[in-house]
């Protein structure tokens, strides 16, 4: 791992991208393990150390303490096997970035299968119109007007080209 960070130093083109040591040794070695390979990385020149599933408070901790000066990340993964905690307590420990990485995925899964049930009930979502974004908010949460923007663009370029063969 300390060389494939020490190549990625060496192929990065830009400083502000950032290099992020994951070690998933806890799950497999042990914490200690875990800290070790992380303290390494970082000397190696990574950014920034992720210990990945720390099973308790006190290993977030522990994690906090043993890389004290290193820059941290860590996961909230809902029935993960880390405790989640609060951010301003993530922070305090020292963590700099806090991932909540299925949150989002299980939230639109879970307005999906309400939906489908609702549907197979109902038969329609004539009772539901207020529970979705707006078609028009739609438009707007996928840039669908610069999309349309583009196409016009694009579509005049073409057939500005197609006369002039």
């Amino acid at each position: 791992m300390v060389k494939k960070i020490e190549a990625t130093i060496y192929a990065r083109e830009n400083d502000d991208f950032l290099i992020i040591a994951r070690t998933d040794a806890r799950s497999v070695h042990g914490l200690e393990e875990a800290i070790v390979r992380a303290k390494l990385c970082f000397e190696a020149g990574a950014d920034m150390a992720f210990v990945e599933s720390p099973q308790s408070e006190t290993e977030l901790e522990i994690i906090s303490r043993e890389l004290a000066g290193i820059p941290l990340l860590v996961n909230m993964v809902e029935g993960g096997k880390t405790p989640i905690l609060p951010f301003e307590n993530l922070s305090e420990l020292g963590f700099k970035i806090v991932l909540y990485p299925t949150c989002g995925i299980r939230a639109v899964a879970k307005t999906l299968q309400e939906l489908a049930e609702y549907l197979f009930v109902n038969k329609d979502t004539l009772g539901i119109e207020d529970r979705p974004v707006s078609f028009e908010g739609r438009n707007r949460i996928t840039g669908l007007a610069s999309v349309g923007e583009l196409e016009k663009r694009f579509v005049h370029l073409h057939s500005a080209d197609a006369d002039e063969t």
